[in-house]
């Protein structure tokens, strides 16, 4: 009996050793410290906006990414302030994944943005302007 039960005890502490590094990779994604990067980049003409969603892992972070576009009212972007315009979800063209609103008949500045994941970080694109 005494043999079951350090058995057991012993299990349970490397059960435990085993899972540790398991919360510790994501405690660090919490953080942001070991997310694969990723950017959004942005281009306008009269209206239409489109770009490209980048990563050194293609399938896992830009593949599906959803890019909202956004109006910026301020002198600074402020995602939590600014309109929300359109959404488009990026999609694989060749050898690049891009994302298109199409013509929104906007004028301002304008940025995108792609939330972070769980794998991957998030990112903002420079301001551009569209005059419309």
């Amino acid at each position: 009996m005494r043999t079951q039960t350090i058995a057991t005890a012993a299990a349970l502490v490397l059960a435990g050793g085993l899972a540790a590094p398991g919360f510790a990779s994501e405690a660090a994604n919490e953080r942001g410290g070991s997310l694969i990067d990723t950017s959004v980049t942005i281009q306008t003409d009269n209206g239409d906006f489109w770009g490209q969603v980048k990563s050194p892992r293609p399938r896992v972070c830009a593949a599906g990414r959803k890019v909202v576009l956004f109006k910026q009212v301020g002198r600074n972007q402020n995602p939590s302030n600014d309109e929300r315009v359109a959404s488009d979800t990026a999609s694989r063209n060749g050898d690049k994944y891009e994302w298109n609103t199409g013509n929104t008949g906007r004028s301002g500045k304008f940025y995108a943005r792609v939330a972070r994941t769980d794998e991957c970080k998030g990112d903002t694109s420079a301001t551009v302007r569209s005059d419309r």
